[in-house]
């Protein structure tokens, strides 16, 4: 069951760095239907988001307890990001399109993941 939930975890940490890496995350941009998020690969932050997201997955993978650490406290950055601007630029008249809230729902199932006892217990090399 450690082995699972862990992949699991690994899984949904990189399906979030493929759609970083799509095209499709980190710049937050305000269209006239709602807000959508644009990146390109030029962007630093993006390949920034890219390597530190492979790094974590490869650590989770081999248990290290950094890893464990550094994927909890990025995907809470990434999350707070999204927050923020959400809360700045919109109010319940003008929700974000599906695309941030599918952002939001990949890092809170990772965080979720990653709290579950099994896979804490699991990342203590």
């Amino acid at each position: 069951m450690n082995a699972a939930l862990r992949y699991l975890a690994i899984s949904v940490l990189l399906l979030y760095t493929w759609y970083v890496a799509s095209g499709s995350l980190l710049h937050i941009g305000l269209s006239q239907a709602a807000i959508s998020l644009r990146v390109n690969l030029v962007n630093p932050i993006t390949w920034l988001i890219v390597i530190i997201s492979m790094l974590t997955a490869w650590g989770l993978g081999k248990r290290f307890a950094w890893a464990w650490w550094l994927g909890l406290v990025g995907a809470l950055v990434q999350l707070g990001r999204v927050a923020w601007w959400v809360v700045q630029r919109h109010s319940l008249a003008h929700l974000p399109d599906t695309g941030v809230w599918l952002v939001v729902a990949m890092l809170a199932v990772f965080i979720a993941l990653l709290l579950t006892p099994q896979v804490r217990r699991a990342c203590t090399r």
